[in-house]
């Protein structure tokens, strides 16, 4: 659970839309998660963030910004190298995701990374 830094919302986990489990990392145990949402402080437009099997919690603002973490590689995403991808957007603005062991970080594509 977080607040922005405005104070005008809160970004959580939840289970309201069901479990799903995370592929066995056991034969025997199933780890199931919940999604990430984020909500006005008032709890009206209530939006979910993710969707997918994997594990999705302890949410929190990025400093300085009203923006919620980056939490997923986007669908469609090109491998470029391990853990490096890259993702043109809707206005044709291309996109570089790298995940970390702390995260996933997003940055502008610039012609000095790799293709």
């Amino acid at each position: 659970l977080g607040w922005s830094p405005d104070g005008e919302r809160i970004v959580f986990t939840s289970s309201r839309m069901g479990f799903k489990d995370e592929a066995l990392n056991t034969d025997t145990a199933p780890q199931p998660y919940g999604e990430i949402f984020v909500m006005r402080y008032d709890g009206t437009q209530v939006e979910q963030l993710t969707d997918n099997q994997w594990e999705d919690g302890g949410p929190s603002w990025q400093p300085q910004k009203a923006n919620p973490p980056i939490t997923a590689i986007p669908q469609g995403a090109t491998l470029v190298e391990p853990n490096l991808y890259r993702v043109t957007d809707s206005s044709g603005k291309t996109w570089m995701y790298r995940q970390t062991p702390f995260g996933i970080s997003k940055y502008e594509d610039t012609p000095d990374l790799p293709s």
